[in-house]
């Protein structure tokens, strides 16, 4: 049954014990929690903080310096350890999903066949613990984010995929990645106004904000048959703006 989740983004702070408080009064259904650098501190501190929480945790974000591990020739091992412990940490939290950047869209060049044989290992590897890992569909200057995604689902049934609401309209690549709607685990809701960088950082813009059809784009994954969680996933300034796109959502999905 498709469900609402919020993301540990949501919430403007990497202070996991204020993100608990906060989210912990969101009517959601679930939540994302993200691992942040530095990895191994908010490795030991996420089962300590969120044990007990009184929300279901949808799914585990890994630390996004697995995508430059796996990109970098000589460091995939490093990359797919990582991996490993974070599957460890998901099976702790009961979360049936693990989020992973799989590849660095900065690198121009990646050696595609290293990071799906390390995907393959991975998957297998997070079956015995009972955990799912979902791929997300990341921006890339080596080949465009559909074609990898191919690339990684083709390498191993066990694979899935994340669909970013951003990423999806930077590459107006919704329809073709619900060629892959069968292997879609997870949706991460953010928005998108045409400026991936403003001031020289990443925007991260709350639903609301850019110019993303929400209501079209969902019509079309709930066509496809995807009925499982949605998480909005950008920064909010306020709980009242949480639970606005909270609302907003539900009466979406």
């Amino acid at each position: 049954m498709a469900a609402i989740s919020v993301s540990t983004g949501c919430v403007i702070t990497h202070d996991y014990t204020k993100i608990r408080n906060q989210l912990n009064s969101t009517s959601a259904d679930a939540v994302e929690i993200i691992v942040y650098e530095p990895y191994n501190e908010c490795m030991q501190a996420i089962p300590k903080i969120f044990n007990n929480f009184s929300k279901p945790v949808s799914a585990l974000h890994s630390v996004k310096s697995i995508q430059t591990l796996l990109s970098t020739p000589g460091l995939e091992s490093k990359g797919e350890a990582l991996i490993q412990e974070s599957t460890v940490l998901a099976h702790k939290l009961d979360a049936p999903l693990l989020i992973i950047h799989a590849w660095d869209g900065r690198f121009s060049n990646l050696d595609i066949d290293t990071i799906c044989a390390t995907v393959v290992r991975s998957c297998s590897f997070a079956e015995d613990y009972g955990i799912t890992l979902s791929f997300e569909a990341l921006p890339s200057r080596f080949m465009h984010p559909v074609a990898l995604m191919q690339h990684i689902l083709e390498s191993t049934p066990l694979a899935t995929f994340t669909l970013d609401f951003e990423y999806a309209s930077i590459y107006s690549m919704f329809d073709d990645l619900m060629q892959f709607a069968p292997r879609l685990s997870n949706i991460h809701l953010r928005d998108y106004d045409g400026k991936w960088i403003v001031d020289g950082k990443r925007s991260y813009l709350s639903p609301g904000r850019g110019k993303t059809d929400f209501k079209a784009q969902i019509k079309k994954i709930k066509a496809h048959g995807y009925d499982a969680y949605y998480t909005i996933e950008a920064p909010h300034p306020s709980l009242e703006k949480i639970e606005e796109n909270i609302e907003f959502f539900r009466s979406l999905i």
